[in-house]
């Protein structure tokens, strides 16, 4: 029976390490689609960590009516790798946000990247990257938010200053598009 218990726990840590297994040496720079996002070898975690992200629906609600604009498009760049990094999270929990918004996945487009220095195949003097993940807000194809930046500062602030309270994603994807309004 032990030897059974080893064997399964064997498979589950070997089963763990594998997902978060960094194949981004496969990668050049390139545009995906949605369904390429989750059939792509190193972004194997990303479908796990949408179906685990419960965002408040009341705020979805609202960002469905605040994303009317159809001009409005959602640039996520990420790095096909590990998402056992908390800052990785963004990037499916903004997609599940859009998703349960009813926002179309026309309006959503995926750039994967080795890291930040790699070529950004839609242009770096359009879209200029810092970090990984990194998610614009664009009106007609040019970035007017730097959605994943903004939630990134303004978390961080949070944690050092008792003032300023921490948001989620929808709350901050929410607060972002009421302000191109």
């Amino acid at each position: 029976m032990q030897k059974y218990i080893a064997s399964i726990f064997s498979v589950l840590v070997l089963a763990f390490m594998m997902s978060c297994s960094d194949s981004s040496e496969e990668f050049a720079s390139s545009v995906i689609n949605r369904a390429d996002v989750e059939t792509t070898p190193g972004f194997t975690w990303f479908e796990m960590k949408v179906s685990m992200y419960s965002p408040n629906a009341d705020v979805v609600a609202q960002i469905a009516d605040a994303a009317g604009d159809t001009t409005l498009g959602f640039y996520f760049f990420a790095a096909p790798a590990c998402s056992c990094d908390s800052l990785q999270d963004i990037f499916p929990n903004t997609v599940k946000c859009l998703d349960n918004a009813g926002i179309s996945t026309s309006r959503q487009h995926f750039v994967a990247m080795l890291d930040e220095t790699a070529e950004n195949p839609l242009g770096s003097e359009i879209f200029h990257i810092d970090n990984l993940p990194e998610i614009f807000i664009a009106k007609n194809g040019l970035p007017v938010y730097s959605f994943a930046d903004s939630f990134r500062v303004r978390n961080s602030a949070a944690n050092s200053n008792p003032l300023i309270s921490k948001v989620t994603v929808e709350e901050m994807l929410l607060e972002a598009l009421q302000s191109l309004k």
